[in-house]
């Protein structure tokens, strides 16, 4: 292989170039210099879309579950500069109001992000949508399992078309 044909992985790609990959001119500055310092997250939040993940493998996504996020964010005519990612695993300590606070998600998705780990107690079922404060959340499996189970595809797609209205 030479140096011309070098492939890099999706998520290795975004945390080299984070800040020269998506134009961010007119984007929302509102409490960027706070979220950097407290919390590793990937994206610009522009669209106020949280997306929350369990990921122990990784910092932020492992490729394989990047890749499938990268393709329903597409799907839902979104990319990465339209929301926040967050893996909870590194964040446990942290409650979801003040997580909340930080990021004024509109919309929050939560893939394999249970309520010992986000300190959020909403009673729902998989895939419906609940209004937490002005919030709207959507719970979920594991991107993992979602990806394998295409059963598991059409009710997420159900649940994403509600709530971006698609």
């Amino acid at each position: 292989m030479s140096i011309d044909n070098i492939k890099l992985p999706g998520g290795l790609i975004i945390q080299l170039y984070k800040d020269s990959l998506v134009e961010t001119a007119g984007a929302k500055q509102s409490n960027s210099k706070i979220i950097e310092n407290k919390y590793n997250t990937l994206g610009n939040n522009q669209k106020n879309i949280l997306l929350i993940v369990n990921d122990s493998t990784s910092l932020h996504l492992n490729d394989t579950d990047f890749q499938f996020l990268t393709g329903i964010l597409n799907a839902c005519k979104l990319n990465m500069a339209d929301i926040c990612l967050l893996n909870i695993f590194h964040y446990t300590n942290k409650g979801f109001d003040e997580i909340s606070q930080l990021f004024s998600p509109e919309n929050v998705i939560l893939f394999d992000a249970k309520e010992e780990l986000t300190g959020l107690k909403i009673s729902s079922t998989t895939y419906e949508i609940v209004k937490y404060k002005d919030t709207q959340i959507i719970t979920a499996p594991s991107l993992r399992f979602i990806s394998e189970n295409t059963e598991e595809k059409k009710k997420l797609w159900g649940a994403l078309k509600k709530i971006f209205n698609l």
